[in-house]
């Protein structure tokens, strides 16, 4: 019998690199949604630009996929420096926009789980100091006018930044719920915390995306139940019917929804400053007014006294916000990235619910669009870049790995390699690999001197 030695390995190693790739995501994270002490200026650009650079250098285990549709809405958003009626604005937002994407697409290559956590870790961090900050320092982490008095903003300067992170770490704590990671009691603590956090920022938008995001997960648990062929099949006519049904339906009947909620029925200003970016946009609707270069113009300031509120710094709404800074190819080129990411986390999500926080965070983001300009922001293009790329990563090398094996075409069966991969690391694969082999040869060599 042959004695092999074992090689030596350490366990540590992965783990250490799990906990750096969460680190560096949810340290993007809060610096993508702008704290206090960022600001908006060349401080924060610099902090973007370094984290960026931290996402390229920390390697991942998975392979890199980056949409072409994602590339031309960014290479158009560059471009428009031409004609930006800001151009200054435009170069700073420029650089937001190129190192969230960059982000976004390193992150894919972190796998899930590391994405997962870090996301989750970083809204606990802004759950835990913005709560601590509110009690400590009312007087900052607070509202204090009286809109919204006595609402929990912390870290920010708006208290709808906060309830946007509490929103997303909702979500992640719901997607680790789905997943099976960790224990349930854990996740569930979380989500009540998130909400309980999100009730205090005095959001009705954020409190309204939090339901939707809760019945998306039971539809997306309640598909993963159904053969896949038939969703596959199912999947694409259900998202042209609310793409070309319910969407017009509800757009006409806004009024009387708006009053069902609760709310006014120009949702706090909102459909007045919708009438006068698209009076905006009218005047150049190809191309628009510049990435970052319409609030800070005669543009945007125009559209300020026209509305009667000068703190009016944005179209409350994402789609109209890109509309009107980069003009109608850029609104394609967005929809062109986000439509089929969108298709392809749903498959995924369906087909196994390790994936599902993908579906649930690209639809928050969606979601807040329709009342906020999380499009243009840098936490809304770093979501959108991370969706894009991780989505198309696992959908892409499945699908080439299946065509070796054509019996093998569901979308479940065509995940399963990607999964292992995730969770297991590079180096353990390799050294149990290695085993298997050493083992093998030592039995060939015993059995041969049996025989002599």
């Amino acid at each position: 019998m042959i004695r092999t030695a074992r090689r030596p390995t350490s366990r540590r190693a992965p783990v250490r690199s799990d906990a750096l790739r969460s680190a560096i995501v949810g340290a993007s994270l809060v610096a993508a949604t702008q704290p206090i002490f960022l600001g908006n200026g060349l401080v924060f650009a610099i902090v973007l630009a370094m984290l960026a650079l931290g996402a390229l250098v920390v390697k991942g285990n998975q392979p890199v996929a980056i949409p072409v549709a994602l590339c031309a809405f960014v290479g158009w958003a560059v471009v428009s420096i031409g004609w930006s009626r800001d151009p200054r604005g435009t170069v700073y937002a420029l650089v937001a926009l190129i190192t969230t994407v960059v982000m976004g697409i390193a992150f894919s290559r972190y796998g899930l789980r590391a994405v997962t956590r870090g996301l989750l870790g970083g809204a606990i961090f802004v759950l835990v100091t913005s709560v601590v900050l509110a009690w400590v320092v009312p007087s900052v982490g607070r509202v204090s006018d009286a809109y919204g008095f006595g609402a929990i903003q912390g870290i920010y300067d708006h208290r709808n930044t906060f309830a946007t992170v509490m929103v997303l770490g909702a979500t992640m704590a719901i997607a680790r719920l789905m997943a099976g990671e960790g224990r349930a009691l854990v996740s569930l603590v979380m989500i009540a915390a998130f909400a309980a956090a999100t009730i205090s920022a005095q959001s009705s938008t954020a409190l309204a995306i939090t339901f939707a995001v809760l019945v998306v997960a039971l539809g997306l648990a309640g598909a993963s139940r159904i053969d896949v062929r038939i969703l596959r099949a199912v999947l694409p006519i259900t998202l042209i019917a609310l793409l070309g049904f319910a969407v017009p339906w509800a757009v006409r009947s806004l009024d009387s929804i708006i009053v069902f909620l609760g709310r006014d029925e120009t949702l706090t200003g909102r459909t007045e400053i919708w009438d006068l970016v698209l009076e905006a946009s009218a005047e150049s609707p190809a191309a628009g007014y510049g990435w970052g270069g319409v609030w800070t113009s005669q543009v945007g300031r125009s559209i300020q006294e026209a509305f009667g509120y000068e703190a009016a710094n944005s179209a409350h709404n994402g789609y109209l916000e890109v509309l009107l800074e980069v003009g109608i190819v850029g609104l394609t080129l967005y929809v062109l990235t986000a439509a089929p990411a969108l298709y392809r986390s749903v498959e995924l999500a369906v087909s196994d619910r390790r994936f599902v926080s993908l579906a649930l965070v690209l639809s928050v983001l969606l979601a807040y669009n329709v009342t906020e300009a999380r499009a243009v922001r840098p936490v809304g293009t770093l979501i959108l870049a991370l969706v894009a790329a991780s989505s198309l990563g696992l959908w892409r090398v499945p699908r080439h790995r299946a065509r070796a094996r054509p019996h093998d075409t569901s979308p479940r069966q065509r995940a399963a390699p990607s999964l292992q991969q995730e969770t297991e690391p590079s180096s353990r694969r390799g050294h149990l690999n290695g085993r298997r082999s050493v083992r093998s040869s030592a039995m060939r060599s015993t059995s041969s001197s049996r025989r002599l």
